[in-house]
Parts: structure tokens; sequence; C-alpha cells
């Protein structure tokens, strides 16, 4: 969390609201197409291995053979996709930042589930920190070193860092879960699965990513700038909650594996959830002015859609947990149904109202749509807790 809230203030008062707009919009593109980087092999092996460790070097391999055959067409991908940006974000840097975030932190991400899944928490934790260390430490350099080449050296800097610090992780997962080399390369039956999971996790990405990507196409890039300064100052309250989600995802897979979830302990992680939800929504209220202030001053709009982006904190956690809950529950389907029609919807009112009634109304379009979906998968959850507990009781 730390590391986050550093990258983001750093960033956000060296480059001003312009080029974090910029920087922003590039990167969440490019963190919604690193999304099917290991085509969903990486998440697969969080399942079965959380359930049965014996799986681990079959799954360690495969993932390693997706992730060889994955990044090269992503980042052609981007390239297709890099017309979108406005004319004044040169062409050479976007390529630069888009590749480098395509092609090192969804490894990290990829050790981070293997660690997770053989129940080595703290080593999972560190692989989830490796990018964002990563990142903070070029801005940090950048910063250092007198802001040399404008956005250009960020970039340079930004790309070097990464590479640096996240091309070992993945030898060294394997040596340190001493995974023994094996060729499995996956079937078919298993291709269909992780692409399952593949798209639920781009599509959970791509909820909180390419919201930048649009509100920089639709209102420029500082507009989008403060957009995403707005959003992820929200979201650094989301953390525990994510972090809460990583440590209880692997339990529920191995009571999904085999033997009905307790609703109960499902009820009361919900509860809990919806009242740090309430909790962080609150603290966000009252100390947004002096984080806002801490950004810059041009910044300070974003304090006068406080009370939109508290209701957007609130709905956020309850969405990013109940989606958890979704994924142990066995509703992978209704899980990414629902993220790609928040995406979808969140895109389209951007691009609609963005250009015409401004930075207020991306602000409101994004609270609505977390809460409409926030809302919806609690739904499902709850229809799925109330099958179980019948189930439960029949037998």
């Amino acid at each position: 969390m730390l590391l986050q809230v550093v990258w983001l203030f750093v960033v956000a008062r060296t480059l001003g609201a312009e080029g974090y707009g910029m920087v922003a919009a590039v990167s969440g593109l490019a963190l919604a197409i690193g999304g099917f980087a290991a085509f969903g092999l990486g998440l697969k092996l969080y399942q079965d291995v959380a359930r049965d460790g014996a799986l681990l070097n079959q799954r360690m391999a495969a993932v390693s053979w997706a992730l060889s055959r994955g990044l090269p067409v992503l980042a052609l991908a981007f390239v297709l996709l890099s017309w979108s940006f406005p004319a004044e974000l040169e062409i050479g840097w976007i390529l630069a930042l888009g590749f480098v975030e395509i092609a090192m932190p969804p490894v990290a991400t990829q050790a981070g589930f293997a660690f997770a899944a053989s129940g080595r928490m703290a080593l999972a934790a560190a692989a989830g920190v490796a990018a964002p260390l990563a990142r903070v430490l070029a801005a940090l350099a950048f910063v250092a070193a007198g802001e040399p080449f404008g956005i250009r050296g960020f970039v340079l800097l930004h790309a070097l860092a990464l590479i640096a610090l996240l091309a070992p992780v993945w030898p060294i997962t394997c040596a340190v879960l001493s995974v023994k080399r094996t060729q499995a390369r996956p079937s078919r039956r298993e291709m269909g699965e992780g692409l399952g999971f593949a798209a639920l996790w781009a599509s959970s990405l791509g909820s909180t990513s390419l919201d930048k990507w649009a509100a920089v196409s639709a209102g420029g890039a500082k507009l989008g700038g403060e957009y995403a300064a707005g959003q992820r100052i929200g979201a650094v309250f989301a953390l525990p909650i994510e972090s809460l989600a990583m440590v209880v995802t692997p339990r529920l897979f191995r009571l999904s594996g085999g033997q009905p979830l307790a609703p109960g302990k499902m009820t009361l992680l919900f509860l809990a959830a919806v009242a740090y939800a309430g909790a962080a929504a609150l603290i966000f209220f009252l100390t947004n002015e002096w984080i806002v202030g801490i950004l810059g001053p041009e910044f300070s709009i974003i304090s006068e859609y406080a009370p939109l982006l508290a209701c957007w904190v609130a709905f956020f956690c309850v969405r990013v947990f109940s989606a958890n809950l979704l994924l142990a529950l066995e509703r992978k389907q209704q899980r990414v149904a629902i993220e790609i029609m928040y995406t979808v919807a969140l895109v389209a009112l951007l691009a609609v109202l963005v250009p015409s009634s401004g930075l207020g109304a991306g602000f409101a379009a994004m609270a609505l749509v977390e809460m409409l979906s926030a809302l919806l998968m609690v739904a499902v959850v709850s229809k799925a807790v109330i099958g179980r507990r019948r189930e439960r009781q029949s037998h």
C-alpha cells in the first residue's frame, strides 16, 4: 500500500496533471492487455495447487510455456491499439512504456499466484510489491537526477527499473519452490479453462485501468490526470480489502474443492468487508483535502467531488471482495460478465459525458457504475450462498 501511495504522490507532483494523465492512460491500457499474459494458467495454478500441491511442477511448466507464447502476441496488440491515444503523446515513449508494463508485471503476478497457492503468503506479498517497488525507485531516481529529458527520461528509468527487479522473479520462484523442469504443454481442456480465468483476470484489471485510457481519450491528458489521481487515491483505501481477499481465497478454493462452503463463515467475511468499506469511505471523505494537497495545486479540483469519490470507495471495496467470493463459489462466468458490463458502461459514459460536462461527470459516472456493479455482485453472491445453505440442510 505504502509503495503505491508514494508512487502516486511522486509522479503526480513531478509530472503534473497532464504528464500523470499520459502515464496513467498508457499504463492502464497495457495493464488490461497484460491480463492475458499467461492465458489464465496462473490463476488455474492458483486454484489447482491450493487444492493439491503435487500439481505444482506441472502447472508451473504450463505457465512458463504460456508466458513465452503470450507476451509477444500482447505486445503486437498494444501496437495496434496505440493509435487510440491523443496526437500529443509521442508514439516512441508510448510503446516503450506499454511494452515493459505488458512484459514485466505479469511475470511477478504469476509468481505471486504460485507462492500464495503453496501457502507462502509472505513471499506472495513480496512478489506482489516487486512491480510497485520498481516504479517507486524509478520515480525517485527521476526526481533525484533533476528530471532529465522530461517524460522520456521518466519512461527510460521506469523501464530499466522494472526489468532489473522483475526479470529475476520467475527463476527465483522456481528455485524457492523447488520446481522441477518438465515439458508440460497444456491440453486443450486446460487451455480452455485457463482462458476462462484469463477473461476473469483481464476483466478485473480492465475494470480498474481502462477508464484512465478512456478519460484521456475523451477529455485530454490534463483531465485524464485529474480523473486518474482521484480514482487512485480512493483505490488506496481498498488495498486492505484486496489483501484480505488474497489471504482467504486459497482457503476458499480448498473448501470449494470437494465439500460445501460454510455459508456462516462467508457471511461473516462479507460483513467485515462491508464494515471496512463504510469506514474507508468516511476516512477518505475526512482526509481528502489533505491528501489532494500533497499532490499539488494542479489537482485541487478533485476535492470538489469528495462525496462522489467517497461513495465510489465504499462500493469499490464491496465489489472487490464480492468478486473474490464469486470466484471461490465457482461463479466465474457471472463475475466476468459483470466486470465486462462495468468496463463497457464506464468507458461509454466517459466517452459521452466527459467532452461536454467535464471531470464531475466522469466521477459521477464512475460512482454510478460502481454502485450498480457492486449491488449486482452482492445479489449473485447472496443467491449462491443461500443455495449452498440449502444443500447443507438437505444433507
